[in-house]
């Protein structure tokens, strides 16, 4: 059971990677074509487009899939069959706990990313339509 939500997690974490990849590449080509025209929209536009790319980058930086330790499992040799079963449970609960929260601040940070580069989108359009 543990290692199905485990790697169900593991789904989820390269979900969110291949979308923050996305804005990140986004971002890229929203500065490509903000650089045609310089006035105070783009600026603001640019800079909502660096905040974005930066997020995005932090969320793909964020690496939540801890593993067991095989020299720790090793020193579980002299255990009972039931101690170890026991204690690898326990290992991984606490993997999926870590690995829970670390993937609830990457799905923060896509979102934060996301709502920056509407943003940038947004002020690209109106700097462009005014100048």
């Amino acid at each position: 059971m543990v290692g199905s939500e485990l790697d169900a997690q593991e789904r989820r974490g390269d979900a969110i990677d291949t979308k923050a990849g996305l804005v990140l590449g986004f971002s890229g080509v929203l500065a490509g074509v903000q650089m045609h025209g310089v006035n105070d929209g783009h600026l603001a536009a640019v800079s909502l487009d660096g905040v974005s790319a930066v997020i995005a980058l932090l969320a793909l930086l964020l690496r939540p899939f801890p593993g067991l330790a095989p020299r720790r499992i090793r020193s579980y040799a002299p255990w009972s069959d039931d101690q170890v079963k026991l204690q690898l449970m326990d290992t991984r609960i606490e993997i999926f706990e870590t690995t829970r929260r670390k993937l609830n601040q990457k799905t923060h940070l896509l979102l934060a990313s996301s709502i920056s580069l509407l943003a940038a989108v947004v002020a690209t359009v109106v700097a462009s339509a005014l100048g």
